[in-house]
């Protein structure tokens, strides 16, 4: 029966699978792409089987892309509510938009 180790990595229950927390695969991963271990040395280090550790590292590299994409999209919806609070804002003010302010056109 293995439970969380000092780094709060890994949980094994007798009969079941060992389970590793996301932010262990990432460091694990981390350090195989950038040099600091080769796939042996982690793998023999935190006593993974290489399929693995190979399987994490291409799920890494596949949704890497989406850390980016998260960053816009939350940019733009801090953008949509800091509008719609202003727009909230100026109701409450009574400057909501009516078309009767608007310039009518010239008569012809």
């Amino acid at each position: 029966m293995m439970r969380t180790n000092g780094n709060g990595s890994r949980t094994q229950v007798s009969g079941t699978r060992t389970r590793y927390s996301a932010q262990f695969k990432a460091q694990v991963v981390l350090e195989v792409l950038t040099g600091v271990k080769t796939v042996s040395e982690a793998c023999r280090a935190y006593n993974l089987k290489y399929e693995s550790l190979n399987r994490w590292r291409n799920q890494f590299l596949e949704n890497a892309h989406q850390l980016f994409e998260t960053a816009g999209a939350d940019a733009e919806e801090a953008r949509i509510a800091e509008l719609e609070r202003m727009i909230g804002h100026e109701r409450k003010r009574g400057r909501a938009w009516n078309w009767r302010w608007q310039k009518k056109p010239p008569p012809c």
